[in-house]
């Protein structure tokens, strides 16, 4: 079993797909390429692909957890781990897309990815399994497409 089911993985990528190059966020400062390099910059930290610093005690991050994650939406504002940022580190952002083909690689990769997985560490959840990296990501994911209007 996937840490997101392939018809909700399907249902990410045909709303990605809705969003043009033209179109403005509804909030936020972002533009749609650098949107979809910060949405597929998430999943690759989800993967261990991007090392991380740890942000918070043990503690903090269950408190962050379960707010965040389990109980919470995800919440306009809310400052992303500098890994992800994209005003701190992912300056090279590249066209509308090639964003959005770089996303829909690591969407399908999601689609191929056990929940027994070993996942890296959240700079402020920490380590976590796969149920939760998958509720993280379709959340996270939804807000940025709500962001832009789909």
């Amino acid at each position: 079993m996937s840490i997101i089911k392939e018809e909700i993985v399907e249902s990410l990528i045909d709303r990605f797909n809705k969003i043009n190059k033209d179109d403005k966020p509804l909030w936020g400062k972002m533009s749609g390429p650098e949107m979809m390099a910060h949405c597929s910059t998430s999943i690759k930290l989800a993967f261990g692909d991007i090392p991380v610093k740890i942000r918070a005690t043990a503690f903090r991050s269950v408190v962050y957890k379960f707010l965040i994650v389990d109980l919470l939406p995800f919440m306009r504002g809310l400052p992303a781990p500098p890994e992800i940022n994209v005003e701190k580190k992912l300056k090279d952002v590249g066209d509308f897309d090639t964003e959005r083909s770089k996303l829909i690689v690591q969407l399908n990769r999601i689609k191929e990815t056990p929940l027994d997985y070993d996942f890296g560490p959240h700079p402020y959840f920490r380590k976590m399994s796969g149920k939760r990296w998958g509720k993280l990501a379709v959340k996270h994911l939804d807000h940025h497409l709500r962001q832009f209007g789909v």
